[in-house]
């Protein structure tokens, strides 16, 4: 398995329109970071966060805001193991509040 979550960012909008920065961006994020970004989120929240990793990188990196911008996930066997993680807690979290009741 890869140690990074690579994501692909395309369509950039520029709030100024400056010339020579480009509309397409590769945002990687380790592993490890990763787990940090989306350590006790839940599934819908995971998405929402690394948008906004890439939404502050992208501007770090260039100085510039932006008005959006679309995102493709490679290596996305990171993001489906969390997910999957995530849904075997749920599941289990389920069956003890059945046992209880």
């Amino acid at each position: 398995m890869s140690k990074k979550l690579t994501i692909k960012v395309t369509g950039i909008k520029w709030d100024d329109s400056p010339e020579g920065i480009p509309t397409e961006w590769k945002v990687e994020i380790s592993k490890t970071r990763y787990k940090e970004l989306t350590e006790g989120l839940e599934k819908e929240d995971i998405l929402y966060e690394l948008s906004e990793y890439v939404s502050d990188y992208i501007s770090d990196e260039t100085g510039y805001c932006h008005t959006g911008f679309s995102m493709d996930i490679d290596n996305e066997e990171i993001l489906e193991e969390k997910i999957s993680k995530l849904e075997e807690k749920e599941e289990k979290q389920s069956k003890k509040v059945k046992m209880t009741k």
